[in-house]
Protein backbone atom coordinates (compact mmCIF):
# COMPACT_ATOMS: atom_id res chain seq x y z
CA UNK A 1 0.00 0.00 0.00
CA UNK A 2 2.52 2.22 0.80
CA UNK A 3 4.50 1.74 -2.57
CA UNK A 4 1.10 2.35 -4.43
CA UNK A 5 1.46 6.11 -2.62
CA UNK A 6 4.99 6.50 -3.55
CA UNK A 7 4.80 5.86 -6.94
CA UNK A 8 1.29 7.59 -7.22
CA UNK A 9 3.77 10.93 -5.67
CA UNK A 10 6.60 9.60 -8.35
CA UNK A 11 4.38 10.11 -11.47
CA UNK A 12 2.66 13.46 -10.03
CA UNK A 13 6.10 14.86 -9.81
CA UNK A 14 7.48 13.49 -13.18
CA UNK A 15 4.39 14.99 -15.03
CA UNK A 16 4.46 17.95 -13.10
CA UNK A 17 8.51 18.35 -13.99
CA UNK A 18 7.66 17.39 -17.83
CA UNK A 19 5.06 20.63 -17.77
CA UNK A 20 7.70 22.46 -16.53
CA UNK A 21 10.37 21.25 -19.02
CA UNK A 22 7.89 21.60 -22.21
CA UNK A 23 8.60 24.49 -24.81
CA UNK A 24 6.97 27.77 -24.21
CA UNK A 25 5.04 27.55 -27.69
CA UNK A 26 3.37 24.05 -26.69
CA UNK A 27 1.57 25.86 -23.62
CA UNK A 28 0.73 28.77 -25.89
CA UNK A 29 -1.06 26.61 -28.47
CA UNK A 30 -3.07 25.01 -25.49
CA UNK A 31 -4.10 28.57 -24.21
CA UNK A 32 -7.26 28.99 -25.14
CA UNK A 33 -9.68 32.35 -24.75
CA UNK A 34 -12.76 31.44 -22.98
CA UNK A 35 -15.56 33.35 -24.36
CA UNK A 36 -18.79 34.04 -21.63
CA UNK A 37 -21.62 33.68 -23.13
CA UNK A 38 -23.75 36.42 -24.06
CA UNK A 39 -26.80 37.98 -21.44
CA UNK A 40 -29.55 37.67 -23.00
CA UNK A 41 -30.77 40.43 -21.48
CA UNK A 42 -28.30 43.04 -22.60
CA UNK A 43 -30.16 45.45 -25.24
CA UNK A 44 -26.62 47.31 -26.58
CA UNK A 45 -23.58 45.88 -27.61
CA UNK A 46 -25.26 42.50 -29.12
CA UNK A 47 -22.63 41.15 -31.87
CA UNK A 48 -24.30 37.74 -31.64
CA UNK A 49 -27.15 38.70 -32.62
CA UNK A 50 -26.30 40.16 -36.19
CA UNK A 51 -23.87 37.50 -36.67
CA UNK A 52 -26.97 35.34 -38.21
CA UNK A 53 -27.86 38.53 -40.71
CA UNK A 54 -24.09 37.57 -42.38
CA UNK A 55 -25.29 34.40 -43.43
CA UNK A 56 -28.87 35.68 -44.46
CA UNK A 57 -31.63 37.85 -44.17
CA UNK A 58 -33.44 36.15 -41.32
CA UNK A 59 -32.76 35.07 -37.89
CA UNK A 60 -34.72 32.79 -35.46
CA UNK A 61 -34.75 34.57 -31.70
CA UNK A 62 -36.11 33.74 -28.61
CA UNK A 63 -37.92 36.70 -27.27
CA UNK A 64 -38.44 37.12 -23.41
CA UNK A 65 -40.96 39.34 -22.40
CA UNK A 66 -41.08 41.84 -18.83
CA UNK A 67 -42.99 39.11 -16.22
CA UNK A 68 -46.26 40.65 -14.97
CA UNK A 69 -47.22 39.99 -11.34
CA UNK A 70 -50.20 37.88 -12.46
CA UNK A 71 -47.29 35.20 -13.96
CA UNK A 72 -44.92 35.76 -11.33
CA UNK A 73 -47.18 33.03 -9.28
CA UNK A 74 -46.48 29.50 -9.65
CA UNK A 75 -48.78 27.82 -11.97
CA UNK A 76 -51.34 25.85 -10.43
CA UNK A 77 -54.96 24.38 -11.98
CA UNK A 78 -56.88 27.39 -11.12
CA UNK A 79 -55.00 29.95 -12.61
CA UNK A 80 -54.00 28.68 -16.21
CA UNK A 81 -56.42 30.01 -18.36
CA UNK A 82 -55.87 33.17 -16.83
CA UNK A 83 -52.02 33.10 -16.78
CA UNK A 84 -52.45 31.91 -20.49
CA UNK A 85 -54.65 34.95 -21.41
CA UNK A 86 -51.60 37.68 -20.10
CA UNK A 87 -49.17 35.21 -21.75
CA UNK A 88 -51.36 35.85 -24.71
CA UNK A 89 -52.10 39.33 -24.48
CA UNK A 90 -48.61 40.35 -23.87
CA UNK A 91 -47.10 38.61 -26.72
CA UNK A 92 -49.99 40.01 -28.80
CA UNK A 93 -48.99 43.72 -27.78
CA UNK A 94 -45.08 43.40 -28.55
CA UNK A 95 -46.37 41.83 -31.76
CA UNK A 96 -48.89 45.13 -32.45
CA UNK A 97 -45.58 46.83 -32.34
CA UNK A 98 -43.84 44.79 -34.38
CA UNK A 99 -46.64 45.31 -37.83
CA UNK A 100 -45.31 46.40 -40.69
CA UNK A 101 -41.94 44.88 -39.65
CA UNK A 102 -40.58 41.44 -41.17
CA UNK A 103 -41.52 39.35 -37.96
CA UNK A 104 -43.24 35.79 -38.68
CA UNK A 105 -44.00 33.75 -35.27
CA UNK A 106 -42.49 30.73 -35.22
CA UNK A 107 -43.99 29.64 -31.76
CA UNK A 108 -45.87 31.35 -28.90
CA UNK A 109 -45.24 29.66 -25.65
CA UNK A 110 -48.65 29.45 -23.89
CA UNK A 111 -47.94 29.70 -20.06
CA UNK A 112 -44.49 31.48 -20.12
CA UNK A 113 -43.81 35.01 -21.32
CA UNK A 114 -41.46 33.83 -24.05
CA UNK A 115 -41.95 33.52 -28.26
CA UNK A 116 -39.13 32.46 -30.97
CA UNK A 117 -39.78 34.73 -34.27
CA UNK A 118 -38.05 34.73 -37.42
CA UNK A 119 -36.79 38.74 -37.95
CA UNK A 120 -34.76 40.66 -40.08
CA UNK A 121 -32.00 43.48 -38.84
CA UNK A 122 -34.69 46.04 -38.80
CA UNK A 123 -37.70 44.23 -36.94
CA UNK A 124 -34.51 42.89 -34.47
CA UNK A 125 -33.75 46.78 -33.76
CA UNK A 126 -37.46 47.14 -32.96
CA UNK A 127 -37.50 44.34 -30.40
CA UNK A 128 -34.11 45.25 -28.74
CA UNK A 129 -35.97 48.82 -28.52
CA UNK A 130 -39.26 47.49 -27.27
CA UNK A 131 -40.04 48.38 -23.28
CA UNK A 132 -41.52 44.86 -22.77
CA UNK A 133 -38.71 42.66 -24.35
CA UNK A 134 -36.25 41.62 -21.45
CA UNK A 135 -33.97 39.51 -23.16
CA UNK A 136 -33.19 38.19 -26.66
CA UNK A 137 -31.24 34.70 -27.92
CA UNK A 138 -30.48 33.44 -31.33
CA UNK A 139 -32.48 30.52 -31.32
CA UNK A 140 -30.03 27.68 -31.63
CA UNK A 141 -28.93 24.18 -30.29
CA UNK A 142 -26.89 24.39 -27.23
CA UNK A 143 -25.38 21.23 -26.20
CA UNK A 144 -23.84 21.03 -22.53
CA UNK A 145 -19.89 19.76 -22.58
CA UNK A 146 -18.48 17.04 -19.99
CA UNK A 147 -16.56 20.24 -18.29
CA UNK A 148 -20.57 21.64 -17.21
CA UNK A 149 -21.71 18.40 -15.92
CA UNK A 150 -20.49 18.81 -12.39
CA UNK A 151 -22.50 22.18 -12.60
CA UNK A 152 -25.65 20.87 -14.08
CA UNK A 153 -25.78 18.45 -11.76
CA UNK A 154 -25.01 20.30 -8.77
CA UNK A 155 -21.99 17.82 -7.80
CA UNK A 156 -20.33 20.84 -6.60
CA UNK A 157 -22.60 21.33 -3.92
CA UNK A 158 -22.48 17.73 -2.92
CA UNK A 159 -18.57 17.97 -3.13
CA UNK A 160 -18.75 21.30 -1.15
CA UNK A 161 -20.08 19.17 1.53
CA UNK A 162 -17.63 16.58 1.49
CA UNK A 163 -19.11 13.49 -0.42
CA UNK A 164 -16.71 12.18 -2.24
CA UNK A 165 -17.06 9.31 -5.08
CA UNK A 166 -15.96 6.22 -3.50
CA UNK A 167 -16.36 3.36 -5.98
CA UNK A 168 -19.76 3.54 -7.81
CA UNK A 169 -21.59 4.63 -4.81
CA UNK A 170 -21.53 8.40 -3.12
CA UNK A 171 -20.48 7.85 0.63
CA UNK A 172 -19.78 11.37 2.83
Amino acid sequence: MRLGRVLAAGLLAAGALMQWLAPAEVHAAEAKVVVSAPDARQKTFREDLLAPFSQGNEARVIVGLHTMQGLAQPVGRSTDQAREQDVAGQQSRVLGRLAGQNARVVKRLRLHPFMVLSVDSNALGALLADPEVISLAIDQPRYPVLMDTPGITRATNAWAVGCVARGRWWQS
